[in-house]
């Protein structure tokens, strides 16, 4: 697809066949409810009326209730909300309905049919900032399927469709809505483990271009640029909004290129319940929810208490692996040797890769390399643990004033070492015939990667969010206020307390070692042991049969630290034009203020990613209109006037640097509504991207010797940053298909093109002279590289190919695609969904010279492609691939886009509450975990016991195993073509192995 007038002539062939399809449910607040009364004896006219209520179903008074048609009529509903037209004429009509500080209700082709009462519910929503479905939309609800007759492309995840499939975690139900999938970063966050790192994509868009809100306001993303999912607890949510391409109208649009997404949590109900959910995994974990709700008699008050417990150990519990051992580690050393200096031995390299790249086409080191000697064992957990507290009351100051405060608390414990273990199999070369032990020589031997001693490596995650709005009317028009703040405090940790804390251990060793006399350290550089004032001795080799020896490990101190803070208000005014449309004129100001601080504790001084004093200033003010210049057509016009201020550091927070920015963004959207059971729509319009604090505040640092010794890395400042841009259209249209009024449709086309796109540039930038391996450089002259462990002598430096990493601008990128989907979801009977969605995210028009640094006589050579090899012109973004070798592949991104992703589930839900589905969940080629397309099943049954209030729920995840194993596979990822030419290997990630949940549900009403 790479023109307008294709994605017409698609939508034109949709609409000619009967209609389009799309992820319904998608309503847009408001919604209206219709059902025909039953047939009483005819006559020349009949009548029509029902009941208004707000959307927890309390009857709403002074609901203005418009009849368009053969005759026009209006009336009010009284203090129980009650509304009645006594005449009517046959005929085909529409009713609206508004009141002041509540979003209007349209609903077109109405039928009185002659001497045939009709009742017709209309329920409206409350004028808030915390949902991202904008005031002045319509929509309509028949029975249960949901209609979306919006201008924007919109679908609303329920917290339902969480509680269907037992999923506490939100990531499963998400990649299952066209146009949204939760990514992986990279391969190091191990899928399996419940704790691994996920945030969430829509239409490719990378992490930062996806906009992340919770009820309606922004979240502290200084330090990455996207919001982490894996901490979210689906019991405390109302729902999930998503509002996909330039359809979006809310206060603020900032990093909203691909779309919005908009986590909500759970409103006051309007009469008194609860429930409580206690469940177990089968790996052996505990969920529970406790959730109280309603209001008070008087309707004053609501309120909403829920507390959620998600733990499990996920599939790695207490599981003994393999690994290799370090130069510098310590053998037959006990803290007493240790702290009298006596310890004996060390071992020195026991690790090489062996590079074929040269031999087989691949760019990166596709062989496991060596190892002369194993260590076990490492114990491996993915243990998770979070609790979530909401809190939310809402006041009503007076029929027209309405205040509302809450707070979401998340506290999260999680093993690390569990969410990023990956397993390659390097081949045991013992290398001296001394060895007797179980290990047979050049067999390959299964170790885990990406772990470290001690195996005790924790993140705790602290997420409080705090938020108060005021909504007041005042005649036609609505004032909203809302301030806002949150912070996320991260700490990952090992049990060391300083950086010269040794880790002393007891493992079981297999192989040999070159080991050095007491008080010598192993050089690599020299091939044999050193120590201060003395000569230097060759080592001598100690051959390990499967035996238990103390080991101390130096280096093994770990520490994190994370903060990111917000804090920001909303003010909006909303002037209801009094024509009986529903028209409304909106004025916004939003204004956030944003701090990030992140440090690794190395020592003094410490390394600081992000130094404190570094922080943002978002502000925005929008202008917006939402018109109806007819029953059948809603026009949208947003105006955003953007203001930037960022300070930032790029020499570790020495001095700073300060820039503004100021922006303009426009966005129109187009609703027409063909009749009461077809849509069109189409909107269109720009967003911005900010660099986040993690860009902008990256520090030169000096080269560094890298894995293998042949060459050398280092990372440059970013320089000047400029924002990215984007200008996209979505065309689309709903449906609901004749019948029993139960089945709906929908189609998307879209296209996005993105200016100035953010890229960590990898590339060749000469040579560089550095100290080998277990050297710094101190020294002068001919050997100005001392032992980093202080003994020892100095040696000489080495010259090796520099390959720097600095982050840049790309030029152009394209998101593009088609998605649609069908539903049927009735409250008895027999329900399915099949939905599916084609993605495009690439970028083109690149510059052949993009590829290379290569100069020749003085001009660059852009024949020589050795940079950015994954960024290829048309395809979509590529995975960055594996590391550990100087021709390592770089890409957009650390994860990888789909071309495709599906949904297909068949229901059957009966009238005592029970409930079987079954559902297969497609990931498409050049999915993020770098697997071949495949599906995943999950099957859910839910029973009641006794009575409707007690439920029993089994579900099943990932049925028939696919891709079920705990650990990333290193190298076992599908190959990807580069722009050199040659394949680059990827890591393999998992879903999760299968997991059976079984809860036990007690409704209280």
């Amino acid at each position: 697809m790479h023109s307008l007038s294709r994605v017409l002539s698609v939508v034109g062939l949709v609409a000619l066949a009967g209609g389009p399809l799309s992820m319904a449910p998608a309503a847009a607040a408001p919604v209206q409810v219709a059902q025909a009364a039953p047939a009483q004896a005819a006559t020349d006219a009949s009548s029509l009326g029902g009941v208004a209520t707000d959307a927890a179903g309390t009857p709403l008074a002074g609901v203005v209730i418009t009849l368009r048609g053969a005759t026009t009529q209006t009336t009010t509903t009284d203090a129980q909300g009650v509304y009645r037209f006594p005449t009517v004429a046959p005929g085909i009509y529409s009713i609206s309905a508004r009141k002041t500080g509540y979003q209007s209700a349209t609903e077109t082709d109405v039928a009185v049919v002659s001497g045939q009462p009709v009742t017709y519910g209309v329920r409206l929503e409350q004028v808030t900032l915390t949902s991202i479905r904008e005031i002045g939309r319509t929509s309509t609800s028949y029975r249960r399927s949901t209609f979306n007759a919006s201008p924007a492309s919109v679908a609303v995840v329920s917290q339902q469709a969480f509680v269907d499939q037992g999923q506490a975690q939100v990531q499963r139900v998400l990649d299952q809505t066209p146009g949204i999938v939760i990514d992986h970063p990279g391969t190091n966050a191990n899928n399996a483990a419940p704790g691994a790192i996920t945030f969430p994509s829509i239409r490719g868009g990378l992490g930062f271009e996806t906009a992340s809100l919770i009820d309606g306001h922004p979240l502290a993303i200084g330090n990455f640029g996207d919001y982490v999912t894996t901490f979210l607890n689906s019991y405390v949510l109302g729902g999930v909004e998503l509002i996909k391409g330039p359809g979006a109208a809310a206060p603020e649009i900032n990093y909203a290129i691909g779309g919005t997404v908009n986590f909500r949590t759970l409103d006051p109900a309007a009469k008194p319940s609860g429930s409580i959910v206690l469940g177990m995994d089968s790996f052996g974990g505990q969920f529970s929810n406790f959730l109280l709700t309603g209001s008070t008699r008087n309707g004053r008050l609501g309120y909403v208490f829920d507390y959620a417990v998600n733990g499990s150990p996920g599939p790695l519990h207490d599981a003994d692996n393999l690994t290799t051992l370090g130069s510098g580690t310590l053998v037959r050393c006990t803290p007493t040797a240790f702290a009298a200096g006596t310890c004996k031995t060390t071992i020195g390299t026991t690790t090489g890769a062996v590079s074929n790249a040269a031999t087989n086409g691949f760019q990166n080191n596709p062989n496991y390399g060596t190892s002369s000697l194993f260590a076990c064992c490492l114990r491996i957990n993915q243990n998770f643990n979070g609790k979530t507290e909401l809190l939310k009351l809402r006041y009503n100051l007076s029929p027209a004033t309405t205040v509302t405060a809450s707070y979401l608390g998340s506290q999260t414990w999680t093993d690390q070492n569990g969410n990023h273990v990956y397993q390659y199999a390097p081949s045991f070369v013992p290398g001296s015939s001394a060895y007797a032990g179980n290990l047979t020589p050049g067999q390959q031997v299964m170790t885990a990667q990406s772990v470290f001693y001690p195996d005790t490596e924790w993140e705790i995650n602290n997420e409080p969010i705090f938020q108060a709005e005021i909504r007041s009317s005042i005649g036609k028009d609505t004032v909203l206020l809302r301030g806002y703040g949150a912070s996320i405090n991260r700490l990952q940790y090992n049990t060391l307390t300083s950086p010269t804390d040794p880790y002393f251990t007891t493992l079981t060793l297999n192989g040999t070692t070159q080991t050095c006399p007491a008080t010598y350290s192993y050089s690599v550089a020299l091939a044999t042991c050193t120590a201060s004032g003395k000569p230097s001795v060759a080592p001598t080799v100690t051959a390990y049969n499967n035996t238990p020896v103390p080991v101390t490990i130096n280096g093994g101190y770990f520490r994190q630290a994370e903060e990111d803070k917000i804090r920001g208000f909303t003010g909006e005014f909303d002037h209801f034009i009094n024509n009986g449309k529903g028209d409304v004129i909106s004025l916004a100001l939003d204004q956030t203020y944003s701090s990030t601080a992140a440090y690794d504790y190395v020592g003094s001084p410490n390394v600081q990613s992000v130094p404190a004093g570094s922080r943002q200033r978002f502000q925005t003010l929008l202008l917006r209109g939402i018109f109806n210049p007819t029953p059948k057509l809603n026009v949208t016009l947003s105006n955003y006037f953007d203001q930037y201020f960022q300070r930032y550091s790029d020499n570790g927070g020495t001095t700073f640097k300060e820039a503004t920015t100021n922006r303009y963004d426009g966005r129109l959207g187009l609703a027409y509504r063909v009749s009461r059971d077809f849509s069109l729509r189409g909107s269109m319009g720009s967003a911005i991207a900010p660099p986040y604090l993690n860009l902008l505040d990256r520090v030169t640092t000096s080269p560094v010797l890298g894995t293998g010794g042949t060459f050398a890395t280092n990372t440059i400042a970013s320089g000047t940053l400029v924002p990215e841009t984007s200008f996209g259209f979505d065309i689309g249209a709903d449906a609901r298909l004749p019948g029993d009024g139960q089945t709906t449709v929908a189609f998307d086309a879209y296209r996005t093109t993105l200016q100035n796109q953010f890229l960590s540039s990898q590339y060749a930038n000469g040579n560089a002279t550095v100290c080998p391996t277990g050297y710094r450089l101190t020294g002068t002259g001919a050997t100005p590289c001392v032992p980093s462990s202080g003994t020892g002598p100095s040696v000489a430096a080495v010259t090796v190919p520099l390959y720097s990493t600095q982050v840049q601008n790309l030029g152009h990128s394209r998101y593009e695609g088609l998605e649609l989907a069908i539903r049927r979801s009735p409250a008895v009977g027999f329900g399915y969904s099949l939905q599916g969605a084609l993605v495009r995210a690439f970028p083109y028009d690149i510059n052949p010279c993009f590829y290379s640094t290569t100069v020749k006589n003085g001009v660059l050579d852009c024949t020589a492609r050795t940079n950015n090899l994954a960024i290829i012109d048309g395809v979509n973004f590529l995975n960055s691939g594996t590391s550990g070798s100087p021709g390592t592949f770089n890409a957009v991104s650390n994860h990888a886009i789909p071309y495709s992703q599906g949904y297909a589930e068949a229901s059957y839900n009966w009238a005592n509450g029970a409930r079987l589905s079954f559902g297969e969940q497609y990931y498409g080629p050049n999915n993020s975990m770098n697997v071949p397309a495949f599906v995943s099943s999950n099957a859910n049954l839910r029973l009641p016991i006794g009575n409707r209030n007690t439920l029993l729920s089994i579900n099943a995840d990932n049925l028939f195993n696919v891709y079920g194993n705990a650990y990333i596979s290193a190298f076992q990822g599908v190959s990807v073509p580069l722009a050199n030419g040659k394949l680059g290997l990827t890591n393999a990630n998992v879903l999760t192995p299968r997991v059976f949940r079984f809860s036990l549900t007690r409704n209280f009403r």
